[in-house]
């Protein structure tokens, strides 16, 4: 039997049918998406500890996030409303909470608060809450903000804060100490040192006690320079070196350094070599002693650390700015050792104390050329050598003055 072909109504009716089908299916889906984003979003809530919220203008309708509701430990049965929420707060927060929120609503102003407030269990709390106009044809329709509770934060802020102050103050109290100490130790110790180098000009002088005196000299000395140490530590730890930048004569000073020392290098027999560029400008602004101090103290661990070959100072020009390298051919440096030379009272062979020095003088060093504007680095290989460099913009001045 041929089966009858619909009519036209039939179907009409079909199609509005299918239509109505897929319609309620792409509802359906669309509200399962929603749900899973509110879910996520809860969740994102949850682990961050961060709440929103929402103020519609027209209906003054409040609307919280779980988080929110979970921050000011009420029920979700309880329903909020701005003069609800105000309430929680202590009374010198609700005035800015309060203020904040009037000109957010009437002139679109933002804000951005740390208040305090008590829960509805009586829990007290800090909270950073934050807001913002939304505005649609020029015309505030909206509020929305984040919440969170930073009551942790502000307690470890407060702890930190605490120990900064604690920290400063054993700071200044043993930079006083070391400071007292070093100068009532330095008055006796130059007395020494001075009497042990007029006894070792006594040609009267048996030659065992010449040694005698000579190695109390030596000691006296080694005292004097871990003292002056000492007080420069103080000092920069203090924040209480200041530059005395003034004209210097920059290729006198370089060479006076290795003058100095030479005769400790002779000692050892090892050559100190001075290579000072053409293009190194003589008269700079600089702090004259510092940068000695830096140079010797450098000059005087490449030496330390030498029993053969030589120590080079070097200076040169390097893009504006003058580049200082400090070359032994030593014993070098271990690469797991080299990052903490540069801390106090390191030493870089602590078994062979014939080398060992104060363990100041990189630290010294290293602050002193930060300080002036420079960084200083170092390249070792054992058994082979080391080289400090540093880099400092020292401005060209003519002639003295």
């Amino acid at each position: 039997m041929k089966e009858k072909k619909p009519s036209y109504e039939e179907l009409e009716r079909r199609c509005r049918r299918a239509e109505a089908a897929l319609e309620a299916i792409r509802t359906s889906q669309a509200g399962d998406e929603l749900q899973k984003a509110n879910r996520f979003l809860n969740e994102v809530e949850r682990i961050g500890k961060i709440a929103g919220w929402e103020l519609d203008i027209e209906t003054n309708r409040l609307t919280w996030s779980d988080e929110l509701y979970r921050i000011r430990e009420v029920d979700r049965s309880f329903v909020p409303t701005v003069e609800k929420a105000l309430t929680f707060y202590t009374p010198s927060s609700r005035i800015l909470m309060e203020k904040a929120l009037r000109e957010s609503r009437e002139q679109g102003k933002s804000y951005d608060l740390e208040l305090e407030m008590f829960t509805a269990k009586g829990k007290y709390k800090w909270v950073h809450t934050m807001g913002k106009a939304v505005k649609q044809d020029g015309r505030i329709v909206k509020l929305i903000g984040t919440f969170q509770d930073i009551t942790e934060h502000k307690k470890v802020r407060a702890e930190l804060e605490n120990a900064r102050k604690t920290a400063e103050v054993a700071s200044r109290v043993k930079s006083e100490f070391i400071t007292s100490m070093s100068h009532e130790l330095r008055t006796p110790l130059n007395a020494i040192i001075g009497y042990g180098q007029i006894l070792t000009r006594d040609e009267t002088l048996a030659e065992h006690h010449r040694e005698n005196v000579n190695a109390m000299k030596i000691s006296g000395e080694h005292l004097l320079t871990l003292i002056n140490d000492l007080l420069d530590m103080a000092r920069i730890e203090a924040g209480k070196i200041e530059l005395d930048d003034g004209p210097t004569d920059l290729r006198a000073l370089i060479s006076s350094v290795a003058a100095m020392m030479r005769s400790r290098a002779y000692r050892k027999q090892i050559g100190l070599i001075e290579k000072i560029d053409p293009a190194v400008p003589r008269y700079v602004q600089c702090d004259e002693k510092r940068l000695r101090q830096v140079l010797l103290n450098l000059l005087s661990n490449g030496i330390r650390f030498t029993e053969e070959g030589s120590v080079t100072l070097t200076a040169r020009p390097a893009d504006g700015r003058i580049a200082f390298q400090v070359t032994d051919t030593g014993i070098g440096i271990p690469a797991d050792r080299q990052k903490d030379i540069f801390d106090p009272f390191h030493q870089i062979q602590e078994q062979d104390t014939s080398r060992q020095g104060t363990g100041l003088g990189l630290t010294i060093s290293q602050n002193l050329v930060m300080l002036m504007g420079g960084t200083i680095t170092v390249e070792s290989t054992v058994g082979k050598g080391s080289t400090f460099r540093f880099e400092i913009a020292f401005p060209e001045v003519s002639g003295e003055g």
